[in-house]
């Protein structure tokens, strides 16, 4: 009679997240949580990805299109798992003000205002309105920017 003695490896763990949506402006995308398994990861439609670290390229990757990130294991009983990330365009953060106010001119409101919901702060000890954008002159002082 032969008798032989098998060992049973668990599945290894290839489980990774990213988060579902990210902005085009955000910078390159890392991954939440990583793997415990040792692998490699790769990416659909064409967007590039670091093989090791699973940090997206941005620049590589179009606003509205979706992807899926796979990780294969590479240890004694190989896994592989999937996730998706949606690319999102940026918000339109962008406003303006006039380059000069007196001091006399009264308060300063700018000229354009951001498409996207957001607060506005001002340095130099000023004094904003967050929600408008209006200036208090009465804050600054004559000359500083």
């Amino acid at each position: 009679m032969f008798t032989d003695n098998i060992t049973i490896d668990a599945v290894d763990d290839a489980m990774f997240n990213y988060a579902e949506n990210a902005c085009i402006n955000g910078g390159n995308i890392s991954p939440d949580a990583l793997p415990a398994s040792s692998g490699i990861f790769s990416i659909d439609n064409g967007a590039t990805i670091d093989g090791t670290t699973g940090e997206i390229t941005i620049g590589s990757t179009m606003i509205g299109q979706s992807y899926t990130i796979t990780f294969t294991s590479s240890g004694n009983c190989p896994n592989v798992f999937m996730d998706a990330i949606t690319i999102n365009d940026g918000d339109d953060v962008a406003f303006d003000y006039v380059p000069n106010a007196c001091a006399s001119g009264g308060n300063v409101f700018p000229d354009a205002l951001p498409s996207s919901p957001g607060s506005f702060s001002i340095d130099n000890g000023g004094s904003i309105d967050a929600t408008s954008g209006e200036i208090f002159i009465g804050s600054l002082i004559a000359g500083q920017s």
